[in-house]
């Protein structure tokens, strides 16, 4: 889809974001700043590392695998990098997100979105070596599914997945938020995850008959999909500041 559809962004200046303010440079916030435009915050998830037990040894793995910031995190709280390992991320946000760990990424995706991400790590990996994926609870297994395709090998071969967090709805909502969006008080909500639009929806159905959503990629916009809304905008490059520039 077209990354702004122009004619259905409204001329609005405030921005509803949908998700947790970022730990760290709140880049979502600056790019709307440079736009001169306004937020209103009214997060839809929080997020809540898991336990979680791996199916192999840490150091089995050569190859650990990031989609997200939640992941890096929920990770480096618990395990470290052995010496032989590598780290793949999806995009330049996930990497940034590595410093705070003392860490870099070997591989660094373009951000567009898992699919991508996964066609475009086949070409380094080729098959070679064990993948731990990191994800979260929700996240589908189109990574795993699309490097299991381009190897030949089964689903559950040594591709192995751990569910590091899950997203919740927030014990407190921004009411005067939800009452903006009823009153069609604003220029866009953004939105980062299929978990955020699924929390929200469950607060405006059936209040609303028209709403403008900016998505950061195509899972996220699969789900707003399923209720029959079109987002208005989806990031190019799946990354908050690059949420906020379609916003």
């Amino acid at each position: 889809m077209p990354e702004v559809s122009e004619n259905r962004i409204s001329d609005h200046s405030v921005v509803i974001r949908t998700f947790p303010v970022p730990e760290g440079e709140d880049l979502f916030a600056q790019v709307l700043q440079q736009r001169q435009l306004e937020m209103v915050d009214a997060p839809m998830i929080e997020v809540v590392a898991l336990l979680f037990q791996l199916p192999e040894a840490p150091a089995h793995y050569d190859w650990l695998v990031f989609t997200s910031k939640n992941g890096i995190k929920s990770w480096f709280t618990r395990y470290t990098k052995a010496a032989h390992q590598k780290i793949a991320v999806l995009g330049p946000s996930s990497n940034e997100a590595l410093k705070a760990y003392g860490q870099s990424a070997d591989f660094t995706g373009s951000g567009h979105s898992g699919s991508v991400f996964a066609e475009e790590f086949q070409a380094v990996w080729q098959g070679q070596g064990s993948l731990l994926l990191v994800l979260g609870k929700l996240a589908p297994d189109v990574v795993q599914e699309t490097l299991s395709r381009g190897t030949n090998q089964p689903f559950d071969s040594d591709i192995h997945r751990v569910d590091v967090y899950e997203t919740r709805m927030p014990a407190t909502i921004n009411s005067a938020a939800i009452d903006r969006i009823i009153q069609d008080d604003y220029r866009v909500i953004a939105v980062s995850s299929p978990s955020a639009v699924h929390h929200l929806m469950t607060l405006l159905e059936p209040e609303v008959a028209q709403l403008r959503f900016a998505s950061i990629g195509s899972i996220t916009s699969k789900a707003l999909r399923s209720y029959g809304i079109e987002p208005v905008a989806e990031a190019r490059e799946q990354s908050y500041s690059g949420l906020a520039r379609v916003c």
